[in-house]
Parts: structure tokens; sequence; C-alpha cells
């Protein structure tokens, strides 16, 4: 029994050092390894990873649905088999070239075995059959699809919508041949001499793929790639293309910096930042300067979808890949979220949709991120996504956009804006056009005219004469102003009217109050400010042409009246209401009262006579009456001014009799 036990635990300690031998080899990096894709991307849509017409190397080859392809192969390699312009094409050249082919994979059948993970016992003959088949089947549809002279009548260029998937086909992950066998075999297979000099390996390739001809030959022939998906993603890399950076380092996934963000379409117009299609070969080279995004145009079509989900899981399976498709596919992810933000996109050009339905197409860009990591702060958009994110956070670019967008999308809106500043300037200008006309004496009534001359007189004699006083009342300003308006609507004043002026500026400057207020509140809350311009001036319109015509109206009626009852009643009129308003002017203790007419100018007066209660009456003149005053107040050094004026008649003892003698001088 124990013989039994050391044999049984001899035998699986062998067991499983000949299981680490193989895995140990088989765990090493191999340059050029053609991986299955992850199971964690293949779960997401695993259709999107599976040929839909033929089978290219070992993971897909044998399925059922694909045999019909295996037709085509055979008649392919049949045609390189019997290709002019050999003498002759007997049985024997045939096999010659056929042994020349399976002899050229039989020496690299173990290479090729590790290219795919595959154990050396891995169905021998069929293996190099496989290859054999599948290299000849790419590079004479390659020749053919550069030289149309070798098409004839071949039923896979009759059929339109077949070459449109062999090509996605050859684009997956999973469906690969190594690059450098395909190079093998293009060197041993005849080729036409009609095209001299003959392109390339990489330039059929590049023109079948991206269906156009290389710009720059030279760096496209430098290229080493490991299999077709690699050519593709290299082709793709987006200038300036440094040879440095072709094979880029392998990614340490404990490195990754925290993901960036970026707002999405409809976010980017509405902070200004403009978006437009971009003339580029390259549908990666995205461009980005001060609210400027230029995007390269994109058809999405039943291809597309694969190519792209197998170029991300080829970036996120190899080491030696770059990273920068995974980035535009990052790119596209962040900024189209909805259905609105896609047809933004659409309506630059930028996304051309032949799948018919938009849905299709935005669960596609939704989903093409979904189970992917990658560095977003290390990758040529990087520096990209980072401005953008930092312009649309500035406040200002929104509102910039948010007023371009309403305001001057087209003409009749650049019109109203135009409209509303010159408003809202024409009624600031009348506003501070009314203001200083008060202050400078400009087409104010002779009562507005004494009162404003009083009140400029005493600041200056005190700067002046060294006049000492205590308070100086030259009049109540209500009474004036109402003067004002019975002289103005009695007699027609030809200087102007003050009290309109008054209204307007009282009006405009509601508006100015409005509109301030409003546009502080309507900033802060929705950065809409002309509209609130326009409607604070449109009510300030309204508010001046409602005062303006009931002043016409009580101009005309006034007018009617004075013409009916003659300018005594209105003299007599005049002086009922100065009496009336001079009693307002009577404080406690007032001892003194006089009035004063000349012409249509009235002044009213009440005094406590203090000083020369005998003559000091009011109003107090000069010595030829050019200069009538009355004032209320007391100079303390009257005294002392009229020593300084020698030759000046004083009528009265009063301390306020100097005032007048002081003008004159």
């Amino acid at each position: 029994m124990q013989d039994v036990r050391i044999d049984f635990e001899r035998n699986l300690a062998r067991s499983i050092m000949k299981e680490l031998k193989t895995s140990s080899k088989n765990s090493k990096a191999v340059i050029g390894h053609i991986p299955c894709v992850p199971a964690n991307i293949r779960n997401v849509d695993s259709t999107v990873y599976d040929p839909k017409v033929i089978s290219v190397g070992p993971y897909h080859n044998g399925k059922s649905s694909l045999q019909s392809f295996e037709d085509h192969k055979k008649r392919y390699l049949s045609e390189i088999l019997t290709y002019e312009p050999a003498n002759s094409s007997s049985t024997n050249e045939k096999l010659q070239k056929l042994e020349a082919l399976i002899n050229l994979v039989k020496t690299e059948e173990a290479n090729l075995l590790r290219l795919y993970g595959l154990p050396p016992d891995s169905g021998r003959e069929q293996f190099i059959k496989m290859i054999v088949l599948d290299s000849c089947f790419i590079l004479r549809l390659f020749i053919k699809f550069w030289v149309q002279s070798e098409r004839k009548s071949d039923p896979l260029f009759r059929v339109r919508n077949l070459l449109p998937l062999l090509r996605g086909d050859l684009l997956l992950l999973e469906n690969q041949l190594p690059f450098y066998i395909l190079r093998k075999f293009y060197y041993l297979i005849p080729k036409p001499t009609t095209v001299q000099p003959f392109p390339t390996l990489n330039e059929m390739a590049f023109f079948f793929l991206t269906l156009q001809f290389s710009t720059d030959p030279t760096a496209l022939n430098t290229l080493e790639p490991c299999h077709l998906v690699h050519l593709y993603d290299l082709i793709l890399f987006p200038k300036p293309r440094a040879p440095s950076i072709l094979l880029s380092k392998p990614r340490d996934p404990l490195t990754l910096n925290p993901p960036c963000t970026m707002p999405r379409a409809v976010k980017l117009k509405e902070v200004g930042i403009e978006i437009s299609p971009k003339e580029s070969d390259n549908f990666l080279d995205i461009s980005y300067d001060n609210g400027k995004l230029e995007i390269p145009r994109l058809e999405i079509n039943d291809v597309t979808i694969p190519i792209f989900q197998n170029l991300i899981a080829f970036e996120q399976s190899s080491s030696t890949a770059g990273n920068h498709f995974t980035a535009y596919a990052r790119f596209l992810n962040l900024l189209v979220k909805r259905i609105s933000d896609l047809e933004v996109l659409q309506e630059q050009g930028i996304i051309v949709n032949t799948l018919g339905s938009d849905e299709v197409v935005l669960k596609f860009l939704n989903q093409i991120f979904t189970q992917v990591v990658m560095d977003d702060n290390n990758h040529y958009l990087s520096q990209t996504m980072n401005d953008i994110e930092e312009y649309s956070q500035t406040k200002w670019h929104e509102h910039k956009a948010k007023f371009k967008q309403d305001y001057c999308s087209s003409p009749w809106a650049g019109i109203s804006v135009v409209a509303a500043c010159t408003l809202l300037i024409l009624a600031l200008v009348t506003a501070i056009y009314t203001i200083l006309t008060y202050y400078n004496n400009l087409g104010a009534t002779p009562v507005m005219e004494l009162m404003i001359a009083a009140g400029k007189a005493i600041p200056h004699l005190q700067l002046e004469h060294g006049l000492a006083v205590d308070r100086v009342y030259t009049g109540s300003f209500m009474t004036s102003l109402d003067m004002a308006v019975l002289y103005d609507l009695s007699f027609g004043n030809e200087q102007g009217c003050i009290m309109e002026s008054a209204i307007l500026a009282a009006a405009n400057g509601i508006v100015v109050v409005v509109v301030v207020v409003v546009v502080v509140v309507v900033v802060n809350e929705q950065g809409c400010i002309m509209q609130s311009a326009i409607l604070a001036a449109a009510n300030g319109i309204v508010i001046c042409y409602i005062l303006e015509s009931c002043l016409c109206k009580l101009r005309r009626e006034a007018q009617i009246s004075h013409q009916k009852n003659g300018p005594e009643h209105w003299k007599h009129l005049s002086q009922q209401l100065v009496k009336a308003e001079a009693g307002g002017l009577i404080g406690v203790g007032c001892s003194d009262s006089s009035q004063y007419q000349h012409g249509d100018c009235f002044l009213a007066h009440q005094r406590l006579a203090i000083i020369d209660p005998a003559s000091g009456d009011q109003p107090l003149y000069n010595e030829d009456a050019s200069i009538v005053v009355t004032i209320k107040g007391e100079i303390y050094n009257h005294e002392e001014l009229r020593k300084g004026l020698p030759g000046h008649n004083f009528k009265t003892g009063t301390d306020c009799d100097i005032i007048a003698h002081l003008v004159m001088s």
C-alpha cells in the first residue's frame, strides 16, 4: 500500500512539473503575439469580434458559417500557381511552387505557433495548409485591388457590399496572420509586370485598408507591423508622427491618473466653443485652439463599429501598441452622450451616419469605452481635453456664447441688439444732459436763474471776501419750482421747461435704475443682458411718452386760458400764489415779510428782524438797484466788509445789505 502511495505522488509531481515547463514557455512575452480579445471586453458585445465572411488564422478556422469562402481561397491559390508570364504551367511546376510555399511555412511553423500561443502538436498538416491558403488569398486580393486588370470577372469584385465586409473581417484582432509571413510569401509569388515599379506590401495594404494612396511612402515602408490591425493602428497615428513613439512602452496600470472629464457637444456650444469639420486624411487628427475645436469627418457604417472595437481591444491587449485610438474613442465617448450631441456633430458634417438609426450610433458611442482602461492624462488628446475643460469652466465664455446665440444668430436679432443699445445710450445721454443743464443754469426760467445765481453767489463771496455766514436760505425750492411751472404754462417760456426736463430726467433715471437692477439680477441667474435692456428701455419710452403727452395737454390748456383771460389775469394769479407760498416760509419769531415783482418775476421773503429792524426790510438793492437781494441768514463780519468797500452808499444798517454791494464789486 505504501509503494502505491509513493508512485501516485511521484507521478502527480512529474505531471505538474511538465505543465509548469509548458506554461513557462508560453508565458514569455512574444513580440508580434496575436492575442484573443480579453474576456471582459468581448462580453460587452461578442458579435463585433467574430468574422462575417472569412476566417484568417486558427481562432475561427473551421466554423461552418465561414466554410463557403474556402472555395475563394483555393481559387486564388490556383491563380498564383498558374500565373503567367511563366512559359508553361505544367503540373510539375505547380507542385514545385506549392512545395516552396509549404516549405516556407514548415520552416516558420514553431514561431507561428508561438505567436498564436498554440502548443507544438496542434494539427501540423492542417495548420500549414491554413497558413498557405490564407496568406495566398490576402496577397492575391491586395494585388487585384491595386491592379484593376487583374480582377477580370472575379465575383468578389462584382458583389458591391462584399469588399467592405472583407475589409472589416481582415481588421478583426482574432482574424490575423503575422505580417512577416505575408512579406515572405510576397517575395515568392508572381506579380504583374504591367505595373513598374510594383508597390511594396506596406503600400498595397495601406491602399486596401484606407482606400487611398499613401502621401509618404518612405515613412510607410519603414513601419514594421505585427499584423494588419497593428498596421492600421500605426497608419492612424496622429500627426506629427514621431518614430520614437510608434511603439509605446508597456503601460503600468498602477500609475494610472484619475479620469479627466470634458463637456458634451451641446454644452461645448453653450460655453462658446466652436465645433467645425476639419480637412484631414486621418480622422484622429483633432485640433483645438482657444475655443475652436476641429474634428475630421467620420463615416459610421456597418464595418466601422467592429473596426473600432477591435482596434481598442488590440491596444488594450498588446504591450507594443499605442493608445491613440483608445484616446480617440474616449474623446467621442465624452463628446456624445445624448441624441442632441450626435445631432450637433451631424449638422456640422463631422459624423456621417449611414446606418440609418441614430439610436444605434448613440449606443455604440456610449458603450465604446466600456471595460476599457486608459491613463487619461497620458495620450495625444490629454492636453486638448484639459484645455477644453478649462475653457468651459469660465463663466464669461458661457455668457458671451449665450449673447451670440440669442442676439447674433440672425439679421433680425442683430438689428434688435443695435436698436436696444441705441435706446439705452439715448436714455443715458438724455438723463445726463438734463442734469448738466440744470446745474449749469441752461434753459432755466428767470426765477430759477435767480435762485441758482444766489446759491452760487454766497459760496463765492465767502471765498473771495471772507463773508462770515451761519446758514443761508435762497428760497424754497418747491416754491421756485412751482413758480417756474406756472410761468411756463402761462406765458410760454422761450428758454425751456424745467418741469418737463425734470420729468424726463426722472423717467430716464427710472430707466437706468431698472436696467441696472434687472441686468444684475438676470446676469447672475441667466446671463441674458440685452433682453433686460430692451424691456427697460421700452418701459422708459412708454413712461416718457405718457408724461410728455400730459405736459402737452396742460400746455395747450394753459395757452387757451391765457388767450381767453389775458395776461393780467395770470399776473394777478401769480401774485396770489406768491403770497400763499410765502406763508410756507414763516418760521418761529418771523416779524417781517416783503414781496418784490419785476415784470413776470416775483420774490417773496419772511424774516426775524434783529439787525436794523427799522430800515432793514428786504429786498435790498445796490446803488442803481440793478441787483436785488432777498436772503434769510446772518452775516457776522458785515461791518468789516463795509470798511473794505469805500465809495459804496449803504441805504440800511442791516448785515445782509453788504451782499448786493459785494456782488457789484
